[in-house]
């Protein structure tokens, strides 16, 4: 992650060429560490996710909690309508400092200062008074280095390492090598064979501040460029962003300079945009979203995998009582044969052997104050027991499969959710179906406005331009194949394995083998079986696919289908924005 301090100042260059003198109209915190504070043309968002530390200009639009939290209550009271008179950074270190005219409760002009430290897992946002008392902080801690708490005076974290930018400037304007300048610290980084090795910590990180791994090791590699690294802002930095990205498009890391990552990141792609916040937002929005997804995702993900666990064991204990019921046929022959030999049967006896209808002997148990036919009567009542047993326990095992099956769709729908109404209709879908309990909060109670229905797919177009539909949830799957797919529409859904429901939009047309080719490879990777290499995919008309009296959500019964062996994917589509 190269959001180091050398990048935080060319940020904050380009920030004050676009926010300086402007007033805050709006204050929002969409998230628990992300907030964003909009001026009259801009909106600048400001994240201390631990994950995910960083400030840039942004354009997203993000949804706000119905009841604002606490620390964004207070800055919307201390900082609305106030005018941004300054942006600075002391050093290269990680903080920035945005310093604000406002009004206080007298209505008269005073100072607020909004200390943001993007310092990873110690990311912080702090608001302080004209004497720089804390008036609140979004994490409040009391460690041996300082004290972050309302009331106390505000104390940068302390950092013993030199900023290295006078340095450097001196050094390379002199066109003198780091390494001979400093001789203490040779090889500060050296590559493998395999690529750059970033393991080893090294004696120029410890010792200046403002590089991350990536731009020391250009730094030491390049000391001759230097300049290229710490160019000149007095002016305001409008230069481009970058972001560096492997062959399957994951992306690893961002900068202001272009030689920092193809050095760091040898052979990997370079992707230009047109100004820093650009390329922030391109690496820390996906991994942001991604992070917040998994936190809303994993207590549904557990409660779904415990309650899972549960169902498994309940069906093999099941097997088993089926597998004893199974055997009532023997009560059956036993009561049969006490009545046929209850003349030669004594009263009171505990246990007698008498030959079976095969002619092989039998020992049978008797209960010593029954008569024999009596005995042969109790006998006859196990194997009726057995016999509804029986039938009690498939019933069960067939409901308890359902459930499992349900389930396992529902966690693959999980794996798979792009946002927080994904999340949210799934929840839903399993308080309905009485899978989970539903835990009311102050933000639930609030009126909420009923929005007009609409159907919850991922939407492509194929290679040929028809339509493909793919369910977000085992309700959209019902709603998309029993409710909005046409008879003539093309069915498609991974073989025995929990997935969703792709629909061909074929408007009477018949799919061709390169569409069924492409919608079966997104219905392998909307699937459990994302990550397997060869994935059996059925498909079928509409026509043939029917849902069961009773049954789960998503769940339904085909026929008259043919298989295609594919590998996931869906890189060949196109997305059709919603």
């Amino acid at each position: 992650m190269a959001f180091d301090g050398l990048f935080m100042r060319m940020m904050i260059a380009e920030l004050r060429t676009k926010l300086l003198g402007e007033r805050i109209e709006k204050i929002n915190q969409p998230q628990r560490g992300t907030f964003i504070l909009s001026f009259r043309k801009s909106d600048l968002l400001i994240s201390v996710e631990p994950s995910a530390a960083y400030i840039s200009l942004t354009d997203k639009k993000l949804p706000n909690p119905a009841d604002p939290p606490n620390f964004c209550k207070i800055l919307r009271k201390h900082l609305h309508g106030a005018v941004l008179n300054e942006i600075r950074q002391e050093a290269t270190d990680r903080t920035a400092y945005f310093v604000f005219g406002a009004k206080n409760s007298a209505l008269e002009n005073t100072v607020r200062t909004l200390v943001v430290e993007a310092m990873g897992r110690h990311a912080n946002m702090l608001l302080l008074d004209e004497q720089n008392i804390i008036i609140d902080c979004i994490k409040r801690a009391s460690l041996d280095s300082r004290q972050a708490l309302p009331g106390l005076p505000y104390e940068p974290f302390a950092d013993d390492r030199s900023d290295f930018s006078e340095y450097f400037l001196y050094h390379t304007a002199n066109n003198l090598q780091i390494q001979a300048a400093d001789k203490n610290n040779e090889n500060f980084f050296e590559k493998s064979s395999s690529g750059t090795d970033f393991s080893e910590e090294i004696n120029f990180l410890k010792k200046y501040q403002g590089f991350s791994k990536a731009s020391a090791l250009f730094a030491n590699t390049f000391s001759d460029r230097a300049k290229e690294i710490f160019p000149d802002i007095s002016s305001g930095y409008r230069g481009p962003g970058y972001t560096c990205a492997d062959a399957d498009g994951t992306l690893l890391d961002f900068y202001f300079h272009r030689g920092v990552l193809e050095l760091a990141y040898e052979g990997m792609q370079i992707t230009e945009h047109k100004n820093l916040s650009e390329a922030a937002e391109a690496f820390y929005f996906r991994s942001m979203r991604a992070v917040q997804l998994k936190k809303l995702s994993l207590d549904l993900k557990n409660t779904l995998s415990s309650r899972l666990s549960r169902l498994r064991s309940k069906i093999s204990k099941m097997s088993d009582e089926l597998e004893n019921a199974e055997k009532s046929e023997k009560y059956k022959n036993i009561g049969d044969i006490l009545l046929a030999n209850s003349h030669a049967i004594p009263d009171g006896a505990a246990e007698i052997e008498l030959l079976g209808f095969d002619g092989s002997p039998l020992k049978i148990k008797l209960d010593t104050r029954l008569s024999p036919t009596e005995n042969a009567s109790k006998y006859y009542q196990k194997y009726k027991k057995a016999i509804s047993a029986t039938e009690h326990i498939a019933e069960q095992t067939k409901i308890t499969e359902s459930d499992i099956s349900f389930i396992e769709h529902a966690l693959v729908m999980l794996d798979n959710a792009e946002s927080e109404t994904d999340i949210a209709a799934l929840r839903a879908e399993l308080e309905e179906a009485g899978f989970i309990t539903k835990k009311e909060s102050k933000a639930d109670r609030v009126k909420k406005v009923k929005k007009p229905h609409t159907l919850n797919v991922h939407r492509y177009n194929l290679g040929s331009g028809k339509e493909l539909l793919i369910g977000r949830s085992n309700s959209a799957n019902d709603e998309l194949t029993m409710k909005y797919a046409s008879n003539s529409d093309m069915w498609l859904h991974t073989n025995t394995i929990p997935g969703s429901h792709c629909i061909i939009r074929c408007a009477g047309a018949e799919p061709t083998e390169a569409d069924i080719k492409e919608a079966a490879e997104a219905a392998a990777y909307y699937s459990k079986a994302r990550n397997s290499s060869k994935v059996a995919v059925d498909y079928c008309k509409v026509k043939n696919v029917r849902k069961p009296a009773g049954a789960r959500p998503g769940m339904v019964i085909y026929d008259n289908y043919k298989t295609a062996i594919v590998e996931p994917g869906i890189a060949s589509l196109t997305r059709i924005k919603l």
